[in-house]
């Protein structure tokens, strides 16, 4: 069993027997405190999935138990028929304004392949250059589409908002970088981290009331092209420095494959130093060019509070009612169901108003690029240390 906190306000509780899942885990969820605080989010990973009440077909293979407000899915989203050998997922309702959620994932339907099904996945494997087999594959899923979801909504709870951006702290001052898949927020904030700032958090941070940030540590997605570019990464991953074996087997590949998938590592195993809090002091909001692609420009814009409370919201949005598709169709099939007044975002500006005073006190700029390079690197830099 795996049993982790975030800060005494979420418990993590993992339970299974599948050595590749509780690897994924352990790592994922590495930086967590130790212990069962907070309200439980417990996933279990099962061999069968029991259904013991009637449900309702609420469309594209969701079913749902209205008196014990449960959720089943089918692997089988085209069909409104119930056949209970598909379920492999089985969790309580998204729409529960109180208590921990319960997940129960079936291994035996999503995963547990035929000699045949065996075959097929590794020819597939094979041809797309992909490393990662469909349990680990599963894992992430597990993690991206039902856990961060719902850690976000326990946060939420506690008057607390997790916010898609990375986090850094350098002389007690705190920057906050926003940006869209594949826009260089990695890369940068690597960079940062190289100039002896304490990353807080890569993809996630926890902001209070009070303007504090707070650290949400996990593991960092590395690419191939982030690996091949950087040497410090290659050489502490060929030192053995890195905890996940199955990035070392990827970055053995580079050299001969055209490698599609990214891997995961925590900064610890790169020589990253790691923070706790930080005031909220600098923003920054990245962007892609969309003309003149081949010009290394980089353009900077001063925002207004509004306009950087405004960038908040949408890239929140984005994230956790938009790219957490699973829970995202879920509520919006409950609330079509239960026909409640809820709203079927969990991202409700309410909830976000308190920021305003925060960031009227900080710096918040638009970096527009094309290539995340040691020039808009600086150009960061000098924004945050000049104020």
């Amino acid at each position: 069993m795996i049993n982790k906190n975030l800060h005494g306000l979420v418990n993590i509780e993992i339970n299974s027997s599948n050595e590749t899942i509780n690897s994924y885990m352990e790592l994922e969820f590495s930086h967590f405190s130790n212990g069962s605080q907070g309200e439980k989010i417990q996933v279990d990973f099962v061999d069968k999935i029991v259904v013991k009440e009637n449900v309702y077909a609420l469309g594209k293979g969701i079913f749902y138990d209205n008196r014990n407000e449960v959720i089943y899915i089918s692997r089988n989203s085209q069909t409104s028929f119930f056949n209970e050998k598909e379920i492999y997922i089985k969790m309580t309702s998204p729409l529960k304004e109180k208590g921990g959620v319960n997940i129960e994932v079936c291994l035996d339907r999503k995963l547990n392949l035929s000699s045949f099904g065996r075959l097929k996945s590794k020819i597939g494997q094979l041809i797309k250059k992909e490393p990662r087999t469909n349990i680990r594959k599963t894992a992430e899923i597990i993690v991206s589409q039902f856990i961060e979801v719902n850690i976000y909504k326990l946060i939420s709870r506690k008057v607390k908002i997790l916010l898609h951006a990375a986090a850094l702290e350098n002389a007690g001052k705190g920057t906050l970088i926003f940006g869209p898949q594949n826009v260089g927020k990695t890369t940068i904030t690597l960079g940062l981290a190289k100039q002896e700032w304490n990353m807080l958090g890569d993809d996630f941070c926890i902001v209070d009331k009070k303007g504090q940030l707070i650290s949400y540590s996990k593991p960092l997605k590395i690419e191939k092209e982030l690996i091949e570019s950087d040497s410090e990464i290659l050489n502490n991953s060929m030192k053995g420095r890195l905890i996940d074996p199955a990035l070392k087997s990827f970055i053995n590949k580079i050299p001969f494959y055209n490698v599609k998938s990214e891997y995961k590592v925590h900064p610890d195993n790169l020589g990253i130093k790691t923070g706790d809090n930080a005031s909220i002091d600098n923003l920054i909001f990245l962007q892609r060019k969309s003309f003149d692609k081949n010009s290394d420009d980089i353009i900077v814009d001063k925002l207004s509070t509004e306009d950087t409370y405004d960038l908040i919201l949408k890239h929140n949005r984005v994230e956790f009612d938009g790219n957490k598709k699973v829970d995202r169709e879920l509520r919006q099939y409950l609330s079509l169901f239960i026909r409640d007044n809820q709203s079927q975002n969990i991202v409700i500006e309410d909830d976000y108003k308190f920021l305003k005073e925060i960031i009227s006190g900080a710096n918040s700029y638009l970096i527009t690029m094309n290539n995340p390079n040691k020039s808009a690197l600086n150009t960061i830099i000098d924004l945050c240390k000049s104020n």
